[in-house]
């Protein structure tokens, strides 16, 4: 290989560690940031707007599919499909935000004990805002009522 050739791959090498190496430092960074933590009413509190659409267990929007929000998916996945879009703002508790493709949210998101993962085309327009809670949803109001109520993890009682 002659010099010139060298010095360039070794210039290419560089610059893609170089690259890799800030996309890691963000990545990092924003998986070390500090969540704030809610209590089960404070939360409960929290979600008590109207209207909303509660999807216990998950939910999927399919490609070509818009989702007019806000949306609230407990207790399991967000799954927008690639093209598919959710218009309003987004919360996802106890579970993971899935962006395929092109998928989009259009608004805040919100994660309570959730992730996010997304495509390199995926786009959220919104903030994202973290918590933390050590709380499950009320089943049996739920169920009954349709009421979103969280209690604390430990009181089995309740």
């Amino acid at each position: 290989m002659c010099p010139s050739r060298i010095r360039g791959t070794i210039l290419l090498a560089a610059c893609l560690t170089a690259y890799f190496s800030a996309v890691g430092d963000i990545t990092c960074a924003a998986a070390l940031s500090e969540s704030e933590k809610l209590s089960p009413k404070e939360l409960t509190a929290l979600l008590d707007f109207s209207p909303r659409k509660v999807f216990y267990g998950g939910m999927m929007v399919a490609s070509g599919d818009t989702v007019a929000g806000p949306v609230v998916v407990i207790d399991g996945s967000l799954d927008v499909q690639d093209g598919g879009m959710v218009v309003g703002d987004t919360w996802v508790i106890n579970g993971t935000l899935i962006l395929n493709g092109t998928a989009s949210v259009d608004g805040k998101v919100t994660l309570v004990n959730g992730t996010e993962y997304s495509s390199r085309s995926g786009r959220i327009e919104g903030s994202i805002r973290r918590y933390t809670c050590e709380c499950r949803l009320k089943d049996e109001v739920f169920e009954r009522e349709g009421k979103v109520e969280f209690v604390s993890k430990q009181d089995p009682r309740v």
